[in-house]
């Protein structure tokens, strides 16, 4: 959080009152974001983040800084998470069709890896 107010605004003075107060106005942040009803506080994380640090920043600065701050602690994870997850699920469920297959509790198995990215799904014999 830090390097990002040191970058939007440069003669930010980094001394140990002004951490401290950054600190504790994070976490009082961090704290409310929890009981807001969207995911992940969007829209408020944002609104607080402008709020709670404008001290520290030039006016009008404040809504890129929290869109910087949101695309790398937030946003980010998502978007990693939508790529790996559904491969990933794919491959377990498959490896658990073709455990069930060995056993003889299933006569057929849906191919996940070619039916990935809307692809109809193909029956496979282990």
């Amino acid at each position: 959080m830090v390097c990002i107010v040191n970058g939007i605004a440069p003669d930010f003075t980094a001394n140990l009152y002004d951490q401290l107060i950054m600190f504790f106005r994070m976490a009082s942040m961090f704290i409310m974001v929890l009981v807001v009803p969207t995911p992940g506080g969007a829209g408020f994380a944002e609104f607080a983040f402008v709020d709670f640090l404008s001290d520290y920043m030039y006016k009008g600065i404040g809504v890129i800084a929290a869109t910087i701050w949101r695309l790398m602690a937030y946003y980010s994870y998502l978007l990693l998470g939508a790529m790996i997850v559904p491969g990933w699920l794919a491959a377990l469920i498959l490896k658990r069709c073709q455990e069930k297959l060995k056993g003889n509790k299933l006569s057929y198995c849906v191919d996940f890896d070619k039916s990935f990215f809307g692809r109809p799904p193909a029956r496979v014999s282990c």
